[in-house]
Formats: C-alpha cells, sequence, structure tokens
C-alpha cells in the first residue's frame, strides 16, 4: 500500500461500524460486521436526502459522513 500524509488511508487494519453478535452472545465473524466506511458513506448519502427538505442537503451529507469519524481514530489495541 502506498503512503500517505492521510491517517485515514494508512491504516493497518479495518474499522468497523457496528460488530455483530450470535444469539448466544459469542461474536460473529469479522465478515458479517458492517465497514467504517460504507457506513459512513450510506448514512452521508440518506442524511443528505432528508436535509434537502429544508434546503441544507451538504450540510446533511456532511453531518452523515462525519457522524462515527471518531471510530478512525483509535489507536490501534484499544478497545
Amino acid at each position: 500500500m502506498e503512503k500517505s500524509g492521510n491517517p485515514l488511508v494508512n491504516r493497518t487494519m479495518p474499522a468497523y461500524a457496528h460488530t455483530k453478535t450470535r444469539p448466544d452472545g459469542s461474536p460473529a465473524p469479522e465478515s458479517e460486521w458492517e465497514p467504517l466506511e460504507r457506513h459512513l458513506q450510506e448514512v452521508a448519502k440518506l442524511a443528505g436526502e432528508f436535509a434537502d427538505a429544508f434546503g441544507a442537503k451538504e450540510w446533511g451529507y456532511l453531518a452523515g459522513l462525519w457522524h462515527d469519524l471518531g471510530k478512525y481514530w483509535r489507536e490501534e489495541g484499544q478497545p
């Protein structure tokens, strides 16, 4: 992977918006978890559509894009 100055691009571990657990409480495999990047893009699109009703489509999009951004900034190894 090519290095850039963007810490979001240089992540060595994937970031997830949501994890899943099985009915017995054990964790589901990572393949069933929701990747954070996809989640942020989908929420941004929906939030922009909702905000368009009152003339703030771009602001809604940005709010949706940023709403979980802090999940990217956790140091590796932190819960």
